[in-house]
């Protein structure tokens, strides 16, 4: 589903999903979701345009529904790296943690 369901919806989708109630698994089993949140963030940090590049700072504010879905997919993302093993499939993964534990507060 969250793979799949329109962009719009995305958000409220992540949003159900808030206590971990499954085994520990692989992480490769979630490789649709991260690339697509990847695609997400990307494109949001892209069209922003308002980020200083020498120091990644963000100039101008997201919208509340852009806030809403990069929320959720870093809240989603660090709920799946808590609960997941090999991490290192994620090719983000030294990019996005360093901001999912704290830097970006949502």
């Amino acid at each position: 589903m969250f793979a799949t369901c329109p962009e719009d919806q995305l958000a409220g989708h992540l949003a159900t999903l808030t206590k971990w109630e499954f085994p520990k698994g692989d992480l490769h089993q979630w490789r649709d979701p991260l690339n697509r949140f990847d695609d997400i963030l990307e494109k949001a940090v892209r069209l922003q345009g308002g980020f200083r590049d020498e120091y990644k700072i963000q100039k101008v504010p997201f919208l509340p529904e852009e806030k809403e879905i990069l929320c959720q997919i870093m809240r989603v993302t660090t709920l799946l790296f808590g609960n997941s093993s090999y991490r290192t499939i994620y090719g983000s993964a030294n990019v996005c943690l360093p901001i999912f534990h704290g830097l970006f507060r949502c």
